[in-house]
């Protein structure tokens, strides 16, 4: 079972053995037009919190994706497929988990139990709000990891060029040193980040390489979905480099 869902459900199971049955809230039922990206900071069992991410599309797919405030800074996708049961929403996830949701508002949605029972003490806290997706444009450019001011200092470059609304092809090349690092693949835009099958780099690799803003918001920071795959991302460099790190947009 992955991390991400698992340690989700157990802060709110843990909500539920604390608080008791929470007050039922006001709901609606959930129509066409609900579907789009909620954003939200999700309660953890063990770790400051979870940044969250859901994507429900009309092909009733959904992505959800994961970032702890715990030191590892991955964030890690899972897909699944929902349905709609009256007022209840059910995400059906890998491992035989199942989310349920509620709607509040138009722009509200809230994790609640199998019958759609808050938690009495952290309802709140188990909220997503909707927001507006981030298309391939936002990412666009170049930028660059090392010395831009030395001209013979070693730096990264990472270029993203747009395919189409949700792809772009993600290019990684060095300047000022014999081995350096290369990159090319095509990515998509999920939940607010680029994901990169590195699968398709090389047969054996089953890792996801992750570009997403970085906390400052100066850049990109990339990495891959889960930190036990971070070496795979030194195959692509020689002299013991990696692809990882943080990546500051530069004008051109």
């Amino acid at each position: 079972m992955k991390r991400s869902l698992l340690f989700s459900i157990s802060a709110l199971a843990l909500s539920f053995l604390l608080g008791a049955c929470g007050e039922k809230k006001e709901t609606k039922p959930f129509k066409s037009g609900f579907e789009g990206m909620y954003v939200g900071e999700l309660p953890c069992a063990d770790c400051p919190g979870i940044r969250t991410n859901a994507t429900f599309l009309s092909d009733s797919t959904v992505a959800i994706t994961s970032l702890y405030y715990d030191g590892d800074n991955t964030s890690e996708t899972e897909w699944g497929t929902w349905t709609v049961e009256g007022k209840i929403l059910k995400a059906l996830m890998p491992d035989e988990i199942t989310l349920y949701y509620v709607q509040l508002s138009d722009s509200v949605i809230m994790m609640t139990d199998s019958v759609g029972t808050p938690s009495e003490s952290l309802a709140e806290y188990y909220q997503l709000t909707k927001a507006t997706p981030l298309v391939s444009d936002s990412f666009a450019g170049k930028y660059v990891m090392g010395d831009i001011q030395d001209p013979k200092s070693y730096r990264q470059n990472l270029i993203i060029t747009p395919i189409n609304e949700n792809e772009v092809n993600v290019i990684v090349n060095s300047e000022g040193a014999g081995k350096g690092c290369e990159f090319s693949g095509r990515g998509k835009l999920v939940n607010n980040q680029i994901e990169v099958s590195l699968n398709e780099q090389h047969n054996k690799m089953q890792s996801t390489l992750v570009i997403r803003p970085n906390n400052e918001k100066t850049g990109l920071f990339l990495f891959t979905s889960t930190f036990d795959d971070r070496y795979d991302l030194m195959y692509f460099c020689g002299g013991g480099g990696s692809l990882a790190g943080d990546y500051i947009k530069v004008q051109e």
